[in-house]
């Protein structure tokens, strides 16, 4: 995982995958998203949850009635509580951490192609580039605690509503369950932080 080898090809892989479906253009669609998360640094999912977001680009080619495969490219905020010994003091932070994350994922529509509403399920990995950490008490850096890279899970429901004959609002309400620990900092409770992350979001896509 520290691998700069693997972060490489992982990066230029999932560049690929967003960035070469417009080949199949006919079926294919691109836009924005964003959300406020709720978000935890451990197992329990809402305790004692921070307030974040994420926003950035949504791709989704389909070219089957009840399926589709797309990504998100999104700048996205999470964070939450841990506490840390020194010495014979127990400390609390209150920490934020600012990831880029890829998630390519697998749709699944309900209702027709001419139905303005078509509810969806989703389903994929997650990807995440740690951009930053800070410890919100005091304003200051703790980037060196945290792993640098995040592998997740990501599910959710939502649906599509057309605006137009191109033109869709996207609603989605979905989880990101962290499956690695990210913390480098040994002597803290719980010892491994996992995000935990709760998402609900507007966006819109645009048929190209």
């Amino acid at each position: 995982m520290k691998s700069n080898q693997f972060k490489f090809t992982t990066l230029i892989t999932l560049l690929s995958f967003c960035f070469l479906t417009p080949v199949f253009s006919q079926n294919f669609s691109a836009g924005l998203k964003s959300s406020v998360r709720f978000n935890t640094l451990s197992r329990s999912a809402l305790d004692g949850s921070k307030v974040g977001f994420d926003a950035g680009i949504r791709t989704l080619y389909s070219n089957h009635v009840r399926m589709g495969v797309g990504m998100d490219l999104l700048f996205s905020r999470t964070g939450g509580d841990y506490d840390a010994r020194e010495g014979l003091e127990v400390i609390q932070y209150d920490v934020r951490t600012d990831y880029l994350r890829f998630i390519p994922k697998a749709y699944l529509f309900f209702r027709n192609l001419e139905d303005s509403f078509r509810p969806k399920l989703t389903i994929g990995p997650s990807f995440g580039f740690l951009m930053g950490a800070y410890d919100s008490g005091i304003n200051q850096s703790n980037k060196d605690d945290f792993e640098s890279f995040e592998i997740g899970l990501e599910f959710g429901t939502g649906f599509n509503y057309k605006l137009t004959d191109v033109t869709w609002l996207t609603f989605d309400i979905d989880y990101l369950v962290g499956l690695n620990s990210i913390n480098n900092e040994s002597l803290t409770t719980p010892d491994e932080f996992k995000t935990n992350s709760l998402g609900v979001g507007l966006g819109v896509i645009i048929g190209i």
